[in-house]
């Protein structure tokens, strides 16, 4: 039996066709809601999302991670 605790997710595809990925680690100890916002804040600073980018929907970025939308919201 194999237990999986990290995921990747693609979180969309930008105008140049380049993916972001947010990494969750569901065996750290910081809540999913903060791994998302570090990620969301490291995709920014890599310039992975650039400043007039449009971010996915709550409820897209959601179903697209499996992930309550009350999570994604919190981030």
């Amino acid at each position: 039996l194999v237990h999986l605790f990290f995921f990747e997710y693609r979180l969309y595809r930008s105008e140049k066709g380049e993916q972001a990925l947010i990494s969750i680690n569901y065996r750290d100890s910081r809540p999913i809601y903060e791994q998302i916002k570090d990620g969301l804040k490291h995709l920014m600073l890599a310039g992975a999302i650039k400043c007039d980018e449009k971010l996915p929907s709550v409820r897209e970025m959601a179903s697209r991670m499996s992930i309550n939308p009350n999570t994604i919201q919190r981030s």
